[in-house]
């Protein structure tokens, strides 16, 4: 695939091109070939540190899950069968939670791995659009989800249908009240179909692994995602809190029971097909980071 030249605009670059690379890459099973092209973004798009970011999520992708730095992901199934990954013992939702937290910076969660973000959140000036925008693809990637779990007829997502966290009804609301204040509802843009692509593409190929990308999209909503979701309120829409960011009961008790939930469904899945399913972690941030990308715009 051709790379995006340095003229043009970084974001509409990185939009159009990074998520088309990590689906081939991860479809080919070959996540580790995009490695220097990712270098190579971070480079181009230095002055947007938020790609940065995104870039560094995929390197330590590629590193494997925590306890096997250096393992690259096409031998990661080479690794002892019985060996302990951090937080096994807990059980699987420990076990992905300790890979996520890698994913953060170090500012973000004592597990943190990443650098400081040189574009802290609190430095993010979106438009009143662009958060509409971030809605929008948002609510796709959830509608996904919650048609795929609704519609499974797999026992092992039985267990995920209207379990407290679901967002589309939330944001149908949402969306309804920028409606009746004069703004026209976009089209979801390359961010949030690419994702809903590779996730389809994930049903058929590797089904255990779709549920490391419905385990951090809901979960990262609850607890960063609030906080995103208070800053964007204070700062283009006078405090208004949008539905996005309310559940029926308390959020807290659903977490926890979906936590068991999952646990229950992968405790009798093999060793390799938890790793395939860890594995997954870089790219559900890459893909999620893409549009998060909406609002990490500079003033």
């Amino acid at each position: 695939m051709k790379r995006p030249s340095q003229r043009t605009a970084a974001p509409a670059a990185f939009q159009q091109w990074l998520p088309n690379c990590l689906t081939r890459a991860s479809k080919q099973g070959r996540f580790c070939v995009c490695v220097k092209n990712y270098r190579w973004l971070s480079t181009v798009f230095s002055q947007r540190s938020f790609y940065s970011r995104v870039v560094a999520m995929a390197d330590s992708a590629v590193r494997g899950p925590p306890g096997m730095e250096g393992t690259s992901m096409d031998s990661v199934d080479s690794v002892v069968q019985g060996e302990r990954r951090p937080g096994s013992h807990k059980g699987f939702v420990e076990e992905m939670r300790f890979v996520a937290m890698r994913l953060h910076t170090r500012d973000q969660a004592k597990e943190g791995t990443l650098e400081e973000s040189a574009l802290p959140i609190q430095e993010w000036h979106p438009s009143q659009k662009d958060y509409l925008q971030f809605l929008v693809d948002s609510k796709y990637v959830y509608e996904f989800f919650e048609t795929f779990m609704n519609q499974s007829q797999d026992n092992m997502f039985v267990h995920f249908k209207q379990t407290g966290l679901e967002r589309v009804p939330a944001l149908e609301e949402d969306l309804n009240w920028f409606k009746q204040r004069g703004f026209s509802i976009p089209n979801p843009e390359k961010p949030g179909i690419a994702y809903v692509q590779y996730l389809e593409s994930l049903v058929q190929d590797k089904p255990h692994a779709l549920l490391c990308h419905w385990y951090n999209f809901y979960f990262a909503h609850t607890a960063g995602g609030r906080m995103i979701g208070r800053l964007m309120s204070k700062l283009l829409f006078d405090g208004h809190v949008f539905e996005f960011y309310k559940w029926e009961g308390d959020v807290k008790q659903i977490l926890d029971q979906v936590r068991v939930k999952i646990d229950e469904t992968a405790k009798d899945w093999p060793r390799d097909v938890k790793d395939e399913c860890l594995k997954e972690t870089g790219l559900s941030f890459s893909y999620s980071g893409t549009i998060l990308g909406h609002l990490a715009k500079r003033a």
